[in-house]
């Protein structure tokens, strides 16, 4: 099942409208993706909290919708002609949740996740003890993914491996646990560029410990942006597991993934790494994922990218679906899908378009406006070599004009300028 369409009447910030999902082509293999982007208070995590409503947890959503709003929201899936409806801060009673219309819960499976919470240390002497997470403890971006327990579950995997393999040592292909753990374990070795392991330290009370660029380590010893990592990726693939227990490939079954900016914690090298590593890991799954990051818009080669943007009035519109292109850099998702047109510092900034505001004057006024842009530029040049580049280039062609007696050229925006 896959999600295909959202509509929405009074639901603030949004104007009334749909929002569709189109189905990505030519990408075999691949995670299907919707990136949503926009500036703070635009609403992306909203839309995220009512497509959760629909997949089985209605907290979030009620958490920011008044009962007396008025809102109507309904999601259309792409089976069976699937319908969620919410009116009056409540779901309809004639749609209730997905899960609950299909009545068979393995079709419609889905999990969230957010960079914001960082893995905890837990004692983990008590997996075996551990049920099946429900709808609405997979599908949070609170915290820990499945509720409490994300250690446990994972030692629960860990032994299950162990199991596996004592069971056929000289197994040709990895048991069903195995290669999810395998799974895991290599995508974050591709997100962290290090080498990474799951381990159980023998003692009084087996502990679960990470191996992570050739150490040994507790997981509070982890860097935080390894821990963020872990607190939903690694809880999806158990979940996951656990969820799809009669499966021989448990991360190769369809599910609905839900996040909330899986940049937080993380450098730029990592967050470049993120959507290609789990659009490999869960190729049969169906991503809406909110980020404010450059690095990971411009990592998403196959997917859409559904802009949010806000008019003079407050109002939230939500563009077309752009389709991504392979290829994009970070600087052309900066300027052309997060809207950010400065590059230096705000005082910098001001200063530049002080001294342009002079140059005008100098292309007007072939007086006293002269002297006073030149104090500008030498002022600019100071800062560092990249304002030199870019002011200098405007002073000198500013020189080629006056010197040829030519009308003032045709300017280009300046951050169009390489510097």
């Amino acid at each position: 099942m896959r999600l295909t369409k959202i509509t929405m009447k009074n639901f603030a910030p949004f104007a009334d409208g749909e929002m569709e999902f189109p189905a990505v082509e030519g990408a075999e293999g691949l995670a299907e993706v919707h990136l949503f982007t926009g500036e703070n208070g635009t609403g992306k995590t909203r839309v995220l909290a009512a497509l959760m409503g629909a997949l089985g947890n209605l907290i979030p959503l009620q958490d920011r919708v008044r009962q007396d709003s008025g809102a109507e929201i309904e999601v259309f899936a792409s089976e069976w002609g699937g319908l969620w409806r919410f009116r009056d801060g409540a779901e309809d009673p004639k749609t209730p949740s997905m899960p609950i219309q299909m009545d068979i819960f393995d079709n419609v499976f889905a999990m969230g996740g957010s960079g914001i919470a960082l893995l905890e240390e837990a004692q983990s002497g008590t997996a075996q003890d551990l049920k099946i997470a429900r709808a609405h403890e997979c599908l949070t971006l609170s915290g820990a993914v499945g509720g409490s327990g994300i250690i446990q579950r994972l030692m629960k995997l860990r032994m299950g491996v162990a199991l596996e393999r004592d069971a056929a040592p000289n197994a040709q292909e990895a048991g069903r646990l195995t290669a999810c753990l395998q799974k895991l374990e290599q995508a974050i070795c591709e997100i962290t560029g290090h080498g990474f392991a799951l381990q159980v330290q023998q003692g009084r009370e087996l502990k679960l410990i990470a191996q992570w660029d050739g150490q040994r380590l507790f997981f509070s010893e982890l860097p935080d942006g390894l821990r963020s990592l872990l607190n939903w990726l690694a809880g999806w693939v158990v979940l996951q597991s656990e969820h799809f227990e009669h499966s021989a490939d448990p991360l190769s079954c369809a599910v609905t993934l839900i996040l909330d900016e899986p940049e937080n914690h993380l450098h730029p090298a990592w967050q470049r790494r993120v959507l290609p590593a789990l659009q490999k890991l869960f190729p049969k799954a169906q991503m809406f994922v909110v980020t404010h990051s450059p690095f990971v818009v411009s990592s998403l080669n196959a997917g859409w990218i559904h802009k949010f943007t806000r008019d003079a009035k407050g109002v939230v519109k939500i563009e077309a679906p752009k389709k991504a292109s392979r290829g994009d850099s970070y600087m052309t998702a900066v300027q052309e899908i997060l809207d950010l047109t400065e590059w230096f510092d705000p005082e910098t900034e001001q200063e530049i378009a002080d001294f342009e505001t002079s140059l005008d004057k100098a292309y007007a006024n072939n007086g006293s406006s002269v002297d006073e842009m030149r104090l500008k530029a030498d002022k600019l040049s100071k800062r560092s070599q990249e304002v030199t580049n870019l002011v200098m280039g405007l002073v000198a062609q500013f020189d080629r004009t006056a010197e040829s007696g030519k009308a003032k050229p045709k300017m280009e925006p300046k951050r169009n300028i390489k510097l």
